[in-house]
């Protein structure tokens, strides 16, 4: 018993016909399931590797950031470093010129108090 089948182009078709469209269109489904399968394993391949580039890119950046924001801080620490530097001379600066105009006083008071003991 020859049956006949209506194919999809509307032209009819004997059993055999139909079941070689069947295979057909199911070689053509795995066909296409294949390249769909090898295209998401080449698009996450793509997105893995775009994934390193921007990581790598943000650590260099972090890291270029990081060094700028130690040398800031380190420059920052030297000017105060120096600031500090300066303050003391000028305050040890200041001890010696107050010393220096009380030196006169001071050598007068102990031969003073040297020459009454003797004197007395």
């Amino acid at each position: 018993m020859d049956e006949t089948y209506l194919r999809t182009d509307g032209v009819a078709a004997s059993g055999e016909d139909a079941l070689q469209q069947v295979l057909l269109l199911e070689r053509n489904a795995r066909d296409t399931l294949r390249e769909a399968q090898e295209e998401a394993q080449r698009i996450v391949g793509e997105a893995r590797d775009q994934v390193h580039k921007v990581r790598a890119s943000a650590e260099e950046r972090l890291l270029a950031e990081t060094q700028a924001l130690a040398a800031a801080a380190q420059a920052e620490i030297d000017s105060q470093t120096r600031t500090i530097r300066d303050e003391a001379a000028q305050e040890a600066a200041a001890w010696v010129q107050r010393a220096s105009r009380h030196q006169d006083e001071a050598l007068e008071f102990v031969l003073d108090v040297v020459t009454l003991r003797r004197g007395a």
